[in-house]
């Protein structure tokens, strides 16, 4: 007898928990009579029986359990309703999508309805669209929000407009629904979400900013640069700037260094940021500005900015940032530096060895690798007495630098290193000197 025929019989066993034991084991087999026995099994007296049949005859996705399934949506207990919803949309069973929409509008339980929602979207049949539609409204929110990620899925053009209005609710979630469900559908919510830009609701035109940028679709770029560069909601410009990064357009670049001059420091740090994925050698001189900023994440991200571009034409203003108040910016100005790989840079860097920040001395030692260069070898050898993270970093790079002149400092620094680690790669460093 085999497993799966041990596992039938066990179906009929006297003890619930056998039988509740094979249901679920039986998931693993894909068998006709694997399924006719699971179908048979939805009808036992024991709820967890029917619950684990329930659950397996969706993983196994086979079109044949779904009339016994059906038949379940208007069974008494709440728990099996909900499990035999999941278990059609598993299988993507279209006959099921009437008796789905039927039961979705009449359920009186809010937890069913939200799982029947998400079936009917996996599915993707667009006749369910309406009365997910119509759910948008519901007083639930997690059957609006169901209904919305429901509607994204089917990829109905027709609830654009309504999951535009959705990007408003009282509710967090459902505009986060409601903004994923908008870039499911994709292109074709491309225009009207570019015209939500001048709805007179804030929340709508901010939802719509970012969602625009999730897309990436270019013909949004125009229409966010205006509203970047326009709109008095604080929140539709930040989004503006970040999704104009997202989509990567060069058009957006002028929009963005003007940006870095927005009264709003959540602006200018997204116009840094997005002018650093675009790479464009116009904004060097306006980020070379920014890292001067007042605001105290703004530096931070010009200088990550000007670190992705890797122009030399930055070296001088972030050497000035390695002094600056703040030990993020400096930290960040030396992983530019080295980025941008100048040698000129070996000696300011070497100097911030001594900063009294770990993060940013971290940063610099791991800058002067990058950079690489006899020239590094002093301040490596200096290194060697800092924290463990930073003599770890700096013995692996003497070894890989390969200067006979560490050898002794090296070698003392692993006599009295008490981290087995660190000696061992001490040891490795030494064996290549």
């Amino acid at each position: 007898m085999t497993t799966a025929e041990s596992l039938v019989k066990d179906l009929k066993d006297k003890d619930w928990r056998v039988r509740a034991d094979a249901a679920y084991e039986l998931r693993n087999f894909t068998e006709d009579v694997v399924v006719d026995a699971l179908i048979l099994a939805l009808s036992d007296e024991q709820l967890d029986v029917r619950w684990k049949a329930i659950e397996s005859l969706g993983i196994l996705k086979n079109e044949k359990a779904a009339k016994s399934l059906i038949s379940l949506l208007d069974d008494a207990n709440e728990i099996v309703r909900m499990a035999a919803a999941v278990a059609l949309g598993d299988i993507k069973s279209s006959e099921a999508v009437d008796p789905l929409v039927w039961k979705f509008r009449r359920d009186n339980n809010n937890k069913v309805r939200r799982h029947i929602a998400e079936s009917l979207g996996m599915i993707g049949d667009k006749k369910a669209a309406e009365p997910l539609l119509q759910a948008l409204n519901d007083k639930d929110v997690y059957v609006r929000c169901y209904a919305a990620e429901a509607l994204g899925k089917i990829k109905d053009t027709k609830a654009v407009e309504q999951l535009i209005k959705s990007l408003k609710d009282a509710d967090d979630g459902v505009r986060i629904c409601s903004a994923t469900a908008l870039v499911q559908i994709g292109e074709e919510a491309v225009k009207p979400l570019t015209l939500a830009l001048l709805n007179k609701n804030e929340d709508i035109r901010s939802w719509a900013a970012f969602t625009l940028g999730e897309i990436r679709d270019p013909k949004a770029v125009e229409p966010l640069m205006w509203a970047l560069n326009n709109d008095d909601g604080d929140s539709v410009r930040k989004y503006a700037a970040e999704s104009l990064g997202l989509i990567k357009d060069g058009r957006a670049v002028d929009s963005l260094i003007q940006a870095l001059s927005d009264t709003s420091e959540e602006v200018r740090r997204k116009a840094a940021a997005s002018l650093g994925v675009l790479e464009d050698a116009r904004a060097v001189e306006p980020l070379k500005k920014a890292l001067k900023d007042k605001d105290d994440e703004v530096p931070w991200y010009a200088a990550e900015a000007l670190g992705n571009m890797r122009d030399e034409r930055a070296v001088d203003a972030l050497v000035g940032a390695l002094q600056d108040v703040r030990s993020r910016v400096r930290s960040k100005a030396a992983w530019a530096l080295g980025e941008i790989g100048d040698k000129r840079t070996i000696i300011p860097l070497s100097t911030v060895l001594s900063d009294n920040i770990d993060e940013v001395r971290i940063s610099a030692i791991d800058a002067l690798i990058k950079i690489g260069s006899e020239s590094i070898v002093a301040p490596l050898i200096h290194a060697l007495d800092d924290i463990p993270t930073i003599r770890e970093k700096a013995a692996k790079a003497l070894g890989e630098v390969g200067d006979p002149v560490a050898l002794d400092p090296l070698a003392n620094a692993w006599r009295r290193e008490e981290d087995e680690t660190i000696r061992q790669t001490m040891y490795e460093a030494l064996k290549k000197l």
